[in-house]
């Protein structure tokens, strides 16, 4: 058996030992207990959720892991650049991101060797629901009626950046994962129709209906030879098909 099928079948049996400890009720109670939630825009036409600590410490750890692997490994990922038909573009065109992307439905036939998407309990958490109800209405009917999804993480690394755009989702759900000491500046969300910055944090979830104008500020190295971690978003799409 190829090594890389061996750590894969490894990997999915942490998951399903990590998830007979904790029932999906416990999970869901446990992860709202730690969240320090930030709402915006209630009543207004850009309401938005932030909530820090979105993932419990073990499941950071393992989210951690997973980035780990799939960013060592050269076969996974693509370049966000012009030829990508999965990139918002200036005129149909020209890129509008500089940043690497992986898409999971391209190399998972099974999400549940994800540690990644097994975390998404989460956003279906009468807890997650109650939160946006309350604070994201009328976006929030589109989320409830929302039956598919899709998952991918990109990296940022030095002089990355991915500017104006929208998507083409209902809601877009991003979890910032960096480490500390950070060995870049820059980086920062934008919700550009609005001028609103929401600094880039670790383990921060950030909410946003996927109308709403987006951009991910330019990153600067400290060390332009520094090839080690930058700025990890994971992002979620939530929409409907009939």
């Amino acid at each position: 058996m190829h090594i890389w099928r061996k750590m894969i079948l490894l990997d999915l049996t942490t998951i399903m030992e990590g998830h007979k400890k904790h029932d999906t009720n416990e999970l869901e109670r446990l992860s709202f207990s730690k969240w320090d939630i930030k709402t915006y825009g209630k009543g207004t036409a850009y309401p938005f959720v932030v909530i820090d600590n979105w993932y419990l410490p073990h499941e950071e750890k393992l989210v951690w892991s997973e980035i780990d692997f799939l960013i060592s490994n050269p076969l996974f990922g693509e370049m966000a650049d012009d030829s990508s038909e999965e990139v918002a573009k200036y005129d149909g065109k020209k890129s509008k991101a500089m940043n690497k992307r992986i898409f999971y439905n391209k190399y998972f036939r099974d999400t549940r060797i994800s540690h990644i998407v097994n975390c998404m309990y989460k956003q279906r958490s009468r807890e997650f629901d109650e939160i946006l109800y309350e604070n994201c209405l009328p976006y929030y009917r589109n989320f409830q009626d929302s039956n598919v999804n899709s998952t991918f993480l990109s990296f940022y690394g030095d002089n990355d950046y991915y500017d104006t755009h929208c998507d083409t989702s209902f809601f877009t759900c991003l979890i910032w994962m960096v480490k500390e000491p950070r060995r870049f500046d820059g980086g920062d969300f934008e919700l550009t129709d609005i001028d609103h910055m929401i600094e880039l944090k670790n383990n921060r979830m950030v909410m946003i209906p996927g109308c709403f104008n987006h951009k991910v500020h330019q990153l600067k190295f400290h060390d332009r030879n520094d090839n080690s971690y930058g700025k990890y978003t994971i992002s979620h799409f939530y929409l409907h098909i009939p």
